[in-house]
Protein backbone atom coordinates (compact mmCIF):
# COMPACT_ATOMS: atom_id res chain seq x y z
CA UNK A 1 0.00 0.00 0.00
CA UNK A 2 1.09 3.49 -0.54
CA UNK A 3 1.54 5.35 1.84
CA UNK A 4 -0.94 7.97 0.80
CA UNK A 5 -3.52 5.25 0.59
CA UNK A 6 -2.58 4.75 4.49
CA UNK A 7 -2.46 7.95 5.55
CA UNK A 8 -6.04 8.90 4.19
CA UNK A 9 -7.24 5.38 5.99
CA UNK A 10 -5.79 6.50 9.11
CA UNK A 11 -7.53 9.94 9.08
CA UNK A 12 -10.62 8.20 8.22
CA UNK A 13 -9.95 5.70 11.49
CA UNK A 14 -9.33 9.35 13.55
CA UNK A 15 -12.86 11.15 11.88
CA UNK A 16 -14.12 7.57 12.92
CA UNK A 17 -13.26 7.58 16.45
CA UNK A 18 -13.99 11.43 16.74
CA UNK A 19 -17.51 10.07 15.62
CA UNK A 20 -17.82 7.19 18.28
CA UNK A 21 -16.34 9.46 20.74
CA UNK A 22 -19.42 12.66 19.69
CA UNK A 23 -21.88 9.36 19.63
CA UNK A 24 -20.46 8.05 23.27
CA UNK A 25 -20.91 11.43 24.85
CA UNK A 26 -24.42 12.33 23.50
CA UNK A 27 -25.62 8.68 24.62
CA UNK A 28 -24.80 9.45 27.78
CA UNK A 29 -26.22 13.09 28.01
CA UNK A 30 -29.25 11.45 26.91
CA UNK A 31 -29.21 8.68 29.74
CA UNK A 32 -28.70 11.82 31.88
CA UNK A 33 -31.47 13.46 31.22
CA UNK A 34 -33.68 10.15 30.83
CA UNK A 35 -32.91 9.17 34.21
CA UNK A 36 -33.85 13.28 35.67
CA UNK A 37 -37.42 12.56 33.67
CA UNK A 38 -37.74 9.51 34.75
CA UNK A 39 -37.29 11.03 38.31
CA UNK A 40 -39.42 13.57 38.26
CA UNK A 41 -42.08 11.50 36.33
CA UNK A 42 -41.95 9.46 39.74
CA UNK A 43 -42.32 12.30 41.93
CA UNK A 44 -45.57 13.46 40.28
CA UNK A 45 -46.69 9.52 40.18
CA UNK A 46 -46.18 9.67 43.74
CA UNK A 47 -47.53 13.35 44.76
CA UNK A 48 -51.03 12.31 42.64
CA UNK A 49 -51.10 8.92 44.46
CA UNK A 50 -50.90 11.08 47.72
CA UNK A 51 -53.28 13.39 46.24
CA UNK A 52 -55.67 10.26 45.49
CA UNK A 53 -55.74 8.88 48.52
CA UNK A 54 -55.90 11.81 50.95
CA UNK A 55 -59.41 12.57 48.31
CA UNK A 56 -60.52 8.75 48.84
CA UNK A 57 -60.09 9.32 52.86
CA UNK A 58 -62.57 12.17 52.73
CA UNK A 59 -64.82 10.28 50.01
CA UNK A 60 -65.09 7.40 52.36
CA UNK A 61 -65.73 10.05 55.74
CA UNK A 62 -68.28 11.66 53.58
CA UNK A 63 -69.55 8.36 52.49
CA UNK A 64 -69.47 7.07 56.11
CA UNK A 65 -71.12 10.09 57.26
CA UNK A 66 -74.03 9.71 54.72
CA UNK A 67 -74.47 6.19 55.87
CA UNK A 68 -74.80 7.47 59.54
CA UNK A 69 -77.67 10.40 58.47
CA UNK A 70 -79.43 7.90 56.13
CA UNK A 71 -79.53 5.54 59.10
CA UNK A 72 -80.94 8.21 61.52
CA UNK A 73 -83.67 9.27 58.81
CA UNK A 74 -84.72 5.59 58.71
CA UNK A 75 -84.58 5.53 62.67
CA UNK A 76 -87.18 8.44 62.60
CA UNK A 77 -89.02 7.56 59.58
CA UNK A 78 -89.99 4.41 61.77
CA UNK A 79 -91.15 6.35 65.29
CA UNK A 80 -93.86 7.15 65.46
CA UNK A 81 -94.84 10.65 63.77
CA UNK A 82 -96.68 12.41 67.01
CA UNK A 83 -93.15 11.87 68.58
CA UNK A 84 -90.68 13.37 65.60
CA UNK A 85 -89.09 16.03 66.63
CA UNK A 86 -88.73 18.83 64.56
CA UNK A 87 -84.95 20.06 65.88
CA UNK A 88 -83.87 16.46 65.48
CA UNK A 89 -84.74 16.62 61.80
CA UNK A 90 -83.26 20.11 61.24
CA UNK A 91 -79.82 19.54 63.17
CA UNK A 92 -79.42 16.44 60.36
CA UNK A 93 -80.25 18.65 58.11
CA UNK A 94 -77.48 21.06 59.30
CA UNK A 95 -75.19 18.33 59.67
CA UNK A 96 -75.53 17.46 55.72
CA UNK A 97 -75.80 20.97 54.28
CA UNK A 98 -73.32 22.28 56.38
CA UNK A 99 -70.43 19.35 56.79
CA UNK A 100 -70.89 16.73 54.04
CA UNK A 101 -71.72 18.99 51.23
CA UNK A 102 -69.56 22.08 52.20
CA UNK A 103 -73.03 24.46 51.90
CA UNK A 104 -72.18 26.58 54.85
CA UNK A 105 -71.53 29.87 53.00
CA UNK A 106 -75.17 28.92 50.97
CA UNK A 107 -76.97 28.92 54.58
CA UNK A 108 -75.64 32.33 55.88
CA UNK A 109 -76.60 33.80 52.85
CA UNK A 110 -80.07 32.18 53.11
CA UNK A 111 -80.28 33.65 56.19
CA UNK A 112 -79.17 37.02 55.79
CA UNK A 113 -81.35 37.62 52.92
CA UNK A 114 -84.33 37.01 55.22
CA UNK A 115 -83.42 39.56 57.31
CA UNK A 116 -85.35 43.08 57.34
CA UNK A 117 -84.19 44.25 53.90
CA UNK A 118 -85.52 42.97 50.84
CA UNK A 119 -82.94 43.53 48.47
CA UNK A 120 -79.38 42.84 49.06
CA UNK A 121 -75.98 44.11 47.36
CA UNK A 122 -72.91 41.42 47.37
CA UNK A 123 -70.53 44.12 49.27
CA UNK A 124 -73.21 44.16 52.40
CA UNK A 125 -73.82 40.24 51.80
CA UNK A 126 -70.03 40.01 52.18
CA UNK A 127 -69.85 41.87 55.37
CA UNK A 128 -72.91 40.69 56.76
CA UNK A 129 -71.81 37.26 56.19
CA UNK A 130 -67.78 37.42 57.15
CA UNK A 131 -67.02 35.52 53.80
CA UNK A 132 -64.53 36.38 51.25
CA UNK A 133 -66.07 38.16 48.43
CA UNK A 134 -65.90 35.07 45.81
CA UNK A 135 -67.28 32.76 48.25
CA UNK A 136 -70.58 34.79 48.28
CA UNK A 137 -70.77 35.33 44.87
CA UNK A 138 -70.20 31.45 43.98
CA UNK A 139 -73.24 30.98 46.79
CA UNK A 140 -75.37 33.76 45.14
CA UNK A 141 -74.88 32.31 41.99
CA UNK A 142 -75.68 28.99 43.30
CA UNK A 143 -78.64 30.50 44.40
CA UNK A 144 -79.94 31.77 41.78
CA UNK A 145 -79.07 28.71 39.82
CA UNK A 146 -81.37 26.86 42.33
CA UNK A 147 -84.35 29.29 41.90
CA UNK A 148 -83.86 30.57 45.53
CA UNK A 149 -82.88 34.14 44.80
CA UNK A 150 -83.02 36.16 41.81
CA UNK A 151 -79.61 38.44 40.67
CA UNK A 152 -79.30 41.45 38.97
CA UNK A 153 -75.40 41.29 37.24
CA UNK A 154 -75.99 45.15 36.84
CA UNK A 155 -76.10 46.33 39.95
CA UNK A 156 -75.16 43.27 42.03
CA UNK A 157 -77.91 42.89 44.16
CA UNK A 158 -80.07 39.65 45.67
CA UNK A 159 -83.57 39.57 45.92
CA UNK A 160 -84.64 36.59 48.12
CA UNK A 161 -87.72 34.58 45.45
CA UNK A 162 -89.88 33.54 48.48
CA UNK A 163 -89.57 33.29 52.51
CA UNK A 164 -89.65 29.91 54.13
CA UNK A 165 -88.96 31.60 57.39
Amino acid sequence: MSETRQSQISGLINQLNQVWVEIDNEMTELKKSHKVEVQTLEKKIDELQFENDTLNSKFQKINQQMEETLTKLKDLETEDKRDLDALKLLDIYLVLVGEVFNSGSHVRILFILHGEKEIYTLDELTKASGLRGLEVRQAVFDLRNAGLVEYNDDNQEVKLLSRFM
